[in-house]
């Protein structure tokens, strides 16, 4: 598996730092920075080393997708955008742990976007639930929500850590 310290210089990282987003979980946050908080968030979780490298690369489809609209950005499509990035990319990694960490990147918003994620994750992540709450926590506590809407970031913790009780 390749080193965090040579994923941060994969030219594909790099343009993450020409991009910030300014929506409703980042306030005009730069993109190689938030992916910086989410692998610190990730290392307090976790000494899997692949979680690290998936937590880092994570948001890796944004630029190919950010649209901007009245002051506000987005990245629709990005965790299908960087699912398709990073199966192309040489990671070191064997083909079965390769595929999980496009699955992982695939799914990574499923949390934020169903109020049934615990069952869609099951399903799609094909038994990764830990893993993927575990990405969904760091990239929670990576971002600004906890800035913009603290009551609304606190009641998201509570929510993916018992589901990852429950995974667990």
């Amino acid at each position: 598996m390749i080193t965090i310290e040579r994923a941060k210089q994969l030219p594909e990282m790099l343009l993450l730092k020409k991009f910030a987003e300014n929506s409703l979980g980042h306030k005009r946050q730069n993109v190689y920075v938030h992916s910086l908080k989410v692998l610190r968030k990730m290392r307090l979780l976790t000494r899997d080393r692949f979680m690290h490298l998936v937590a880092l690369l994570h948001d890796i489809g944004k630029p190919q997708t950010l649209v901007k609209k009245n002051g506000v950005t987005s990245c629709p499509g990005h965790d299908e955008a960087g699912a398709e990035i990073i199966s192309r990319l040489d990671l070191g990694l064997a083909q079965k742990r390769h595929a999980n960490a496009v699955m992982l990147v695939r799914n990574h918003l499923i949390a934020f976007r169903s109020p049934n994620f615990a069952r869609e994750i099951g399903r799609k992540s094909k038994g990764f639930t830990r893993e993927q709450m575990l990405l969904a926590i760091a990239d929670l506590q990576g971002g600004d929500e906890w800035i913009l809407s603290r009551k609304s970031f606190l009641q998201k913790l509570k929510l993916f850590k018992r589901a990852l009780r429950e995974a667990s």
